[in-house]
């Protein structure tokens, strides 16, 4: 996927970049690998028929672990929009913006990746969430 910013008027294309910047610098995914990812959460732990994280750990993910601070904070996964109670992560650098979120309540999750660095999600996590829940 070739990266862009946009400057006001056009896009930009971004040439290949790559940092180290501790924990996250030169991540690389893809939509498929981020659906094997979130499918583990959404199936206790499991991704198919290979147990990849305890049950228990799975679910303390997106579990609140600071309640006098945060309620908001789990391992790794934040509570995204409460609405729907769709706990996930996003991310991004210059030219990409990525999100992901799911609700263990039903087990529907959306996975969004965009070639635009200055991108808010939000709003189109909460739209697909809501349009994948009416079918």
């Amino acid at each position: 996927m070739q990266p862009y910013d946009f400057d006001g008027k056009r896009n930009n294309r971004i040439e290949h970049y790559t940092f180290t910047e501790y924990p996250n610098g030169s991540l690389r995914s893809n939509v498929r690998d981020m659906h094997k990812f979130l499918s583990v959460f959404t199936n206790e732990g499991k991704y198919e028929d290979y147990q990849l994280l305890h049950s228990g750990t799975a679910q303390s993910m997106y579990t609140s672990q600071i309640t006098n601070i945060d309620i908001e904070v789990g391992l790794h996964m934040f509570l995204m929009e409460s609405t729907n109670n769709l706990w996930g992560h996003d991310g991004g650098e210059q030219g990409v913006a990525t999100i992901m979120a799911f609700n263990p309540e039903n087990n529907i999750g959306v996975i969004l990746f965009c070639n635009q660095g200055e991108t808010d999600l939000e709003d189109t996590l909460k739209a697909t969430y809501n349009f994948g829940t009416k079918l």
